[in-house]
């Protein structure tokens, strides 16, 4: 705090940058006359084929083609999983022998057989 009011008394407050009066009310036009001349390039409107036309729906029903076929491939991939097979076999066996306990097609000495013979 010392050095900071030893440097204000030395120095002041006031602020020693000052502009020039209506400096800025004719600025951009001065500036915009000091700006060299450019010439305006001149642009060929290429005419539209009908590919130019026709390439964003192709691209779009490209892009709807190679979906369709991921999720087939993965399908594909997910029906031939062992173990989905596997669980769609259990899920099966365990119907089928709920069914047979149900109607009494089988008595406790085959079911015993049965399960046994699948724990194995």
């Amino acid at each position: 705090m010392k050095e900071e009011d030893m440097l204000y008394r030395k120095v002041g407050k006031s602020n020693p940058f000052t502009v020039p009066e209506g400096y800025f009310d004719g600025l951009t036009n001065r500036v915009m006359e000091n700006l060299p001349e450019k010439p305006v390039p001149e642009y060929k409107i290429k005419p539209l084929t009908w590919w130019d036309k026709a390439k964003p729906s192709v691209y779009l029903a490209a892009m709807f083609v190679g979906a369709a076929i991921i999720i087939k491939v993965l399908g594909y991939m997910h029906d031939n999983n062992p173990a989905v097979i596997a669980a769609d076999n259990e899920e099966y066996e365990t119907e089928m022998v709920q069914d047979m306990v149900e109607t009494m097609q089988m008595d406790d000495y085959s079911l015993y057989l049965y399960l046994s013979d699948a724990a194995e």
